[in-house]
């Protein structure tokens, strides 16, 4: 998210990967910088390619909720039944058969269909907060160029060639968000950068995907919803749909009958948006597209209790 990640707070495995400073991988979903060292840098590497597989499959469960509406086959009647429950659950639709709902499933489509599209140069993803801090490149040397700002600290990027603003501050209690940014050489060209902010390897204990959350915890084949989503791919994905080229979705407040405005990422608080406002927001995506990244592999979602579970011995 932007500025607050409550429930997407998420991260993986893998080996340890040597890297240099400012890898651009060519063949990669995105650029991971130099604070993605060792196993983290593995880490996001996996979820990049886990976030991408889960924007196309929600995106293909959309496509084939359209041919449905228009009475084609290809969704069994558990994946239809799961789909109507997330769109009712998330964003308010009830007439399935309406103009509207149509128009809003093709949003959904193309917003996750959009993360698969990401190309390696269009973000940059840094594992900490580190690399804002300080007036040098991302080499971790001084840089030479024009002064900041009197009273600004600005972070120089050296492969697109612009300086970024973050405030430090941005990180207390938050634990990952999307920046907005440009090429200052060429200005129709933009750029988005995500943070994965020190809490967030905290709070995610390693976790790729909420598949492996829910095949590797103990006792139990009966889940929540929102708490399988604490991945770092999870968390990328949200961001993603923050970025540029993945919608430019925001983190919509909700304010409560006391007048208090909350982020609309916790679970609950999502359920109370109207459609509108779901169709602006980063979080209600992430849960769609995650519920049917779930049910792809084999497990059976409860939207309206937050709940996902899988038979014993599957």
């Amino acid at each position: 998210m932007e500025y607050l990640l409550l429930v997407f707070l998420w991260p993986l495995l893998l080996l340890s990967v040597p890297i240099s400073a400012s890898p651009y991988l060519q063949k990669r979903l995105t650029v991971v910088e130099s604070s993605c060292a060792g196993t983290r840098f593995a880490q996001v590497k996996d979820a990049n390619s886990i976030a991408q597989e889960i924007g196309k499959i929600a995106e293909s469960y959309m496509n084939k909720f359209i041919g449905h509406l228009e009475g084609k086959g290809g969704l069994s009647q558990l994946e239809v039944e799961t789909i109507e429950q997330g769109l009712k659950e998330l964003y308010k639709i009830t007439n399935y058969q309406s103009p509207q709902t149509k128009e809003i499933v093709k949003r959904i489509k193309t917003t996750c269909g959009q993360i698969a599209k990401i190309q390696p140069a269009d973000i940059r993803i840094f594992c900490d907060r580190r690399g804002w801090l300080a007036k040098v490149d991302d080499k971790g040397q001084s840089y030479k160029g024009d002064a900041l700002e009197a009273g600004k600290q600005m972070w120089w990027d050296s492969i697109f060639h612009t300086w970024t603003p973050m405030k430090n501050a941005f990180c207390a209690g938050v634990h990952a968000f999307n920046t907005h940014t440009a090429n200052t050489r060429s200005p129709d060209e933009p750029r988005d950068i995500i943070t994965f902010c020190p809490d967030m390897w905290r709070v995610t204990k390693g976790q790729s995907t909420p598949r492996e959350i829910a095949l590797n915890a103990p006792g139990s084949v009966e889940y929540k919803l929102s708490t399988l989503k604490d991945s770092v791919a999870g968390a990328l994905f949200h961001e993603f749909t923050h970025t540029e080229q993945g919608g430019k979705t925001i983190d919509v407040k909700w304010t409560d009958p006391q007048g208090k405005k909350w982020y609309a990422v916790k679970y609950d608080i999502l359920k109370k948006l109207n459609t509108h406002q779901a169709l602006e927001n980063a979080e209600t995506y992430a849960t769609m597209a995650m519920g049917l990244y779930l049910l792809h592999h084999g497990f059976k979602v409860s939207w309206s209790e937050d709940r996902v579970w899988r038979a014993a011995g599957c």
